[in-house]
């Protein structure tokens, strides 16, 4: 299961930064990677993937369901979509397992940390809102 391209996900966890143009990444990928790198480098990346197993561990869930509950805890969000490909990466059982709890002002707190220390505010002001890369 992930997020992000499948780059919020206990699989890459402590993995050196992929190629562009391997065999293992896909086109979309190759999108989400080059966000991630603009967003804060993959090292920086790599910090938030071990806050975020940190957090899922506490709660004894994936990496994927702590980002997807982060978003979930916004009060002005209702909703989000999980991107899965039928027959590829559905993981249904495995996005269950986002609800039931939620993320207290410590795990708040520690993903914080680290998105501070990205270049969000400015990505969002260049791209705008979600699918304004596209326009």
């Amino acid at each position: 299961m992930g997020r992000c391209g499948g780059f919020l996900a206990d699989k890459w966890l402590g993995q050196a930064q992929p190629e562009l143009f391997s065999d293992r990444m896909t086109p979309s990928q190759r999108k989400y990677f080059e966000t991630i790198v603009a967003w804060g480098g993959w090292p920086l990346f790599q910090q938030l993937l071990t806050v975020l197993k940190a957090i899922a561990d506490k709660y004894q869930v994936g990496i994927s369901n702590v980002a997807t509950r982060w978003v979930l805890d916004f009060p002005y969000v209702g909703a989000v979509i999980v991107g899965t490909r039928m027959g590829v990466s559905e993981h249904s059982d495995q996005n269950l397992d986002t609800y039931g709890w939620h993320l207290d002002e410590e795990d708040q707190k520690s993903i914080e940390t680290i998105l501070s220390k990205s270049r969000r505010k400015e990505m969002f002001n260049v791209m705008d809102d979600c699918g304004g890369e596209y326009r």
